[in-house]
């Protein structure tokens, strides 16, 4: 079964929920009148709509980063269906008698659990998003391509980074292809100034070389930024050259890559630097879309 029939099912699974608990409040405010309890709030509602408003957050901000298509659509509905629900249930709560029956700790127990394993779960999901702080600092690229693109690998950890401590040096290593068609043919940018070290033109795919053709721009502070699986015959540019963000190559598949693909990481000697994209220093994750302009 698809993974987003399983989500609209448990969408559903809320709903039905719901939808019985607005018919026992209406029941009982319909019987009010003969109700020889006072009204109050659970204090416990409250806390479970915390904790649903916490699973509802780290649902709309870590689906984006496993999911495409369907299945990210159909956990976003999830996310708001279980928002409304849990609100509703707490008018529920506002609206119900008080239970002598139950004490106050053994109603709070369960909330209290689940909104420690909600915060538990966005905090790891803003974990997983956050940009990782380095004694190496930070290195500030302009995008090396232009259009529409998505990121395939990205970020800080190996749930969304293939490449994340394959070698250590390309740990925060970013991976892009092309939105609206074939990566294959697209133009490769410098994304930094500085001087070209290494220039490879002549590898083809399933070359023993995993990178393929690749570039390698070394700037004033010593940082090299890498640039593989570059077309064949693409290259522009040889060592020796210094660029400033002219064109140099164009995407390609050659080396390892399975499909058309644009590699760029960042590196200090063998230690990983994460990058920084655009004037807004972006750190890019994965399933990130990019809009940029010509």
């Amino acid at each position: 079964m698809h993974v987003h029939f399983i989500v609209y099912l448990l969408a559903l699974w809320f709903l039905v929920s719901t939808s019985i608990s607005i018919f026992r409040l209406r029941t009982r405010i319909f019987h009010a009148a003969e109700a020889d309890r006072a009204w109050h709030l659970n204090p416990s509602a409250l806390i479970n709509l915390a904790a649903a408003s916490f699973v509802s957050v780290s649902i709309l901000l870590g689906a984006g980063l496993f999911f495409q298509g369907r299945e990210l659509v159909a956990f976003r509905i999830l996310a708001l269906i279980i928002l409304a629900t849990s609100a509703v249930d707490t008018l529920v709560a506002f609206r119900s008698p008080h239970s002598p029956k139950i004490s106050r700790r053994m109603q709070l127990a369960p909330q209290l659990l689940s909104i420690l394993l909600a915060f538990c779960a966005l905090s790891f999901i803003y974990y997983v998003r956050s940009t990782p702080p380095t004694a190496e600092g930070f290195q500030r690229l302009s995008y090396p391509v232009k259009g529409s693109w998505r990121v395939v690998s990205g970020g800080r950890t190996g749930l969304t980074n293939d490449h994340h401590d394959q070698p250590p040096a390309q740990s925060y290593a970013v991976d892009l292809v092309y939105d609206e068609g074939p990566s294959e043919g697209r133009p490769v940018y410098a994304p930094i100034e500085g001087l070209v070290i290494v220039a490879v033109n002549d590898r083809l795919q399933g070359d023993p070389e995993p990178e393929g053709n690749v570039v390698v721009i070394r700037s004033e502070d010593g940082t090299e930024v890498w640039m593989a699986h570059l077309r064949e015959g693409s290259v522009l540019v040889t060592v020796g050259d210094r660029v400033a963000r002219e064109q140099i190559a164009e995407c390609g598949s050659t080396g390892s890559a399975v499909e058309a693909h644009l590699h760029i990481h960042a590196q200090r000697g063998i230690t990983p630097v994460p990058m920084l994209f655009g004037d807004k220093g972006a750190f890019l994750l994965r399933n990130d879309r990019l809009k940029i302009r010509d």
